[in-house]
């Protein structure tokens, strides 16, 4: 659900399969969060040296990542590392994948998907876990309306055996830089019905091959399709003689 344009081109260009998008430094910084959480679940938790080699490992293999990049985002890490450590996250899953099956007018629609981070709370219940290491400071109603978070909790829910169901009790937040936590709630049952739906449109849309660009400003920076995007529509990206669209 990235991009229509993006898949296209990925998956039903040979000349462009390979392309892979560049990774912004909020993804990079939580591969290293990754690796924290799941030295907390082996119960061999990284220190902060640890850390220190496995961003620089990270961003290694980032050319655009300068020395002062790399002392900021070490910086913004140490940040996340001193709430975790206060907060005293007790994080039981990460990076799961789950698969849900739908079925919409006699169709059937799987959807795939990362789950994130779980942590259990004290009181025993499961929350997602989510860091921000954006400069902006996050909006609660944008945070209401994530598709991502919905996806996050319908996931969790409906991937596990109907027996044994639980929810999430909500997503935390914690936005590194002004050091304040946000929270955002979903009924898996209630948000189910608009992720079938809208699993059951994008589906639909690649199988009758509508795509198109889903620009945004950060296209130019971390997307490889970028100029294939510009000149969209151009006969040089027609496809056996027909437009892309």
């Amino acid at each position: 659900m990235f991009c229509p344009a993006y898949y296209d081109f990925k998956y039903n260009n040979k000349n462009l399969a390979n392309m892979e998008r560049k990774k912004t430094e909020n993804e990079m910084l939580n591969k290293v969060v990754l690796s924290f959480c799941a030295s907390i679940m082996d119960g061999e938790l990284l220190s902060p040296k640890a850390i220190k080699r496995k961003w620089n490992l990270v961003c290694k293999s980032n050319q655009d990542m300068t020395n002062e990049k790399i002392a900021e985002g070490f910086s913004k890490l140490m940040s996340f590392y001193k709430w975790a450590e206060d907060q005293e996250i007790n994080v039981v899953d990460a990076l799961s994948r789950y698969k849900v099956k739908f079925f919409i007018n006699k169709n059937s629609v799987d959807l795939t998907g990362d789950i994130g981070i779980i942590a259990m709370t004290k009181d025993k219940k499961f929350e997602e876990l989510v860091i921000d290491f954006s400069n902006r400071r996050p909006n609660q109603v944008t945070l209401d309306r994530s598709l991502k978070f919905s996806l996050s909790h319908v996931g969790f829910y409906y991937s596990l055996p109907e027996e044994d169901r639980i929810e999430l009790i909500g997503t935390r937040i914690f936005h590194v830089k002004s050091g304040e936590e946000f929270y955002t709630v979903r009924d898996p049952r209630v948000e189910v019905k608009k992720i079938a739906r809208l699993s059951y449109n994008v589906a639909r849309a690649i199988n009758d091959k509508i795509f198109y660009p889903a620009e945004s400003p950060m296209c130019s920076t971390y997307c490889p399709a970028d100029t294939f995007c510009a000149m969209w529509g151009t006969p040089s990206l027609e496809k056996n003689g027909d437009d892309i669209l």
